[in-house]
């Protein structure tokens, strides 16, 4: 019987020392980027995606900065008016917003309120943006790996086919008002790539075979990118999917924290095998990593799914999200299993 450990507590003085990627070179397939990418997702999982070169990452910063207002002008709302489009709600300050968007032809047919309605092509252009460079991103670790066509780690996400991609526009609690209800456990994702803005402090990671949380500081014009489990588990346990939480930084513990974070994840239908030897379904691991989440301390602690770990205990702590999930006609959200829902048809 695995012996069930708790994870340390201790955080190191110094950030994280992060690998750089340029978005710039990795377009231009750069050669030393390109090496910089592989043993960034070998080693740590997390890297820099600078994104400040090129008109390419030059609309993707204005499309995050739209996203951001976008953000704002929701959470400005009424209580009362959030509360008609709030999902799981635990506490009112975490957003995650999932939505097939480019389904939705125009804003007059989109199923959520008017003040993100009205800025649907906005909503769509960031996504399109944050595919384009998590494919660009899947292609170079495929050809850096030299994988068969048919193993590519692209193959898992083809741009048309359904898939549980989301977009998140997060907003967490200010540490000084409910702090039992701030921050975020410690976990690995469940999707492939998870492409992460914010300004605000409060993202640790925890690196392989280290006893200490590393702060990653935000900088701007920059993305944090992290391998999940799912492209771990793709790649055959080559890339590295990190422990990482959110705990407020003790400078920045009066501030708001906002994050725009796109969630690449594997299509409905790909399989994978996990650590544990189980095959999986897209979907269905997307689902049981959520359901994990929502799970007691004792039932976290068994078998990897929300740690990446054997037999690790975290330290229980209110999950504070609401989740956000405007469904098309055709995607059933079922209320006895909050988590889970299927897609019948797009």
């Amino acid at each position: 019987m695995a012996t069930t450990n708790r994870l340390t507590e201790i955080v190191a003085e110094e950030d994280a020392a992060l690998r750089v990627v340029s978005l710039e070179k990795l377009m231009d397939g750069d050669r030393s980027h390109i090496e910089h990418l592989l043993k960034a997702c070998t080693e740590l999982g997390f890297f820099y995606l600078d994104c400040r070169g090129g008109a390419s990452g030059q609309v993707l910063i204005r499309d995050v900065q739209h996203m951001y207002d976008l953000a704002t002008s929701f959470y400005d709302l009424p209580q009362d008016e959030k509360s008609e489009w709030l999902v799981d709600r635990d506490h009112d300050e975490h957003l995650l917003f999932e939505h097939p968007i480019s389904k939705i032809a125009d804003a007059a047919s989109f199923p959520g309120p008017e003040v993100i309605a009205s800025r649907l092509p906005l909503l769509k252009q960031a996504m399109s943006s944050l595919r384009e460079i998590s494919a660009l991103i899947l292609e170079r670790l495929s050809n850096a790996l030299e994988l068969d066509e048919k193993l590519a780690y692209q193959q898992y996400h083809r741009k048309d086919a359904v898939c549980p991609t989301a977009l998140g526009l997060l907003k967490y609690t200010i540490a000084d008002h409910e702090p039992e209800k701030v921050g975020q456990i410690a976990h690995t994702d469940a999707g492939s790539l998870s492409i992460v803005f914010t300004e605000v402090a409060g993202l640790q990671v925890l690196k392989p075979n280290e006893d200490q949380w590393y702060y990653i500081a935000p900088k701007p014009g920059h993305a944090v990118v992290n391998v999940g489990d799912a492209l771990r588990f793709i790649s055959g346990g080559v890339l590295e999917s990190s422990l990482h939480r959110i705990i407020p930084h003790k400078d920045e513990m009066g501030r708001h924290k906002y994050s725009i974070v796109y969630l690449l994840r594997p299509e409905m239908d790909a399989e994978f095998t996990d650590a544990e030897g189980v095959t999986w379904k897209g979907l269905e691991w997307t689902n049981k990593k959520h359901a994990v989440f929502r799970a007691d301390a004792e039932e976290q602690a068994l078998g990897t799914y929300l740690t990446g770990r054997d037999g690790i205990k975290i330290q229980s702590r209110a999950y504070n999200d609401v989740h956000l999930r405007f469904l098309p006609k055709g995607v059933h959200f079922r209320p006895s299993m909050p988590i889970k829902f299927r897609i019948n048809q797009l």
